[in-house]
């Protein structure tokens, strides 16, 4: 069998394809707060603020995706990077929220002092880990048809964690991800703490949440890449 990578190198390399096209990410990024703060401002509610950044920060994700993708591909792409972002982004969307909500009660469980909570609460962080590559799979396969992006992204994330190397790989995504989110609660609560408007909390956890997007969806999209060429080559070998 031959050896995988290891992970810490694929995230090394996955920093390098970062600082490869960094005023791109950099851009992005900032153009990404700035929306987000523009449109929270214009509405001035906590609802509205969340419910514009389950749409502009999953963009940012699939646009990154897209672009360490075309960077890591020999084949010539089927279309820009940008237009295959915009283009799956919807799917991005919906597979985020998704992920959100089952890592949102994952936390709620877990942090409770009952053990049929906490269980409960296990079993979702490894369901969080069954999706982590889904968003990835939506925005980086190609040959599928729209009508069966989501469903065939989410089967290609959970058929790739049934594996013991991968799922690992996920385990690890999945508690990055769990970070990302305590640090950006973590964040607010700072600002709560320092007597900042709520209008001025929000806009410190979307622009922290801005910041991080890149490098989680940078590592993401090339452990999922290694893992979609490790399965392509086992299926190749007799």
């Amino acid at each position: 069998m031959q050896a995988r990578v290891p992970a810490l190198v694929l995230i090394g390399r996955s920093f390098r394809l970062l600082q490869h096209r960094l005023p791109l990410y950099t851009a992005m990024t900032l153009a990404a707060i700035a929306l987000q703060s523009l449109l929270y401002l214009r509405w001035s509610s906590t609802t509205a603020g969340l419910a514009i950044t389950s749409i502009v920060t999953p963009l940012l994700t699939a646009m990154v995706y897209a672009y360490i993708a075309r960077d890591v591909r020999t084949a010539p792409d089927q279309m820009p990077p940008w237009e295959r972002a915009l283009e799956r982004s919807w799917a991005v969307i919906a597979i985020d929220f998704v992920v959100f909500l089952t890592m949102t009660l994952a936390e709620a469980y877990t942090a409770g002092s009952d053990l049929t909570g906490f269980v409960l609460g296990t079993l979702l962080i490894g369901l969080t880990a069954l999706l982590i590559y889904a968003d990835a799979a939506a925005t980086i396969d190609d040959g599928v048809t729209p009508v069966l992006l989501l469903p065939m992204a989410i089967w290609r994330s959970v058929s790739l964690g049934f594996h013991a190397p991968n799922f690992q790989r996920m385990l690890f995504l999945a508690a990055a991800q769990i970070l990302f989110s305590a640090a950006i609660e973590a964040a607010g609560a700072y600002a709560t703490h320092l007597h900042q408007s709520d209008a001025m909390t929000l806009l410190i956890q979307t622009a922290l949440a801005c910041l991080l997007t890149p490098p989680i969806a940078a590592v993401t999209a090339i452990l999922y890449i290694d893992a979609i060429e490790a399965e392509r080559n086992a299926g190749s070998r007799p």
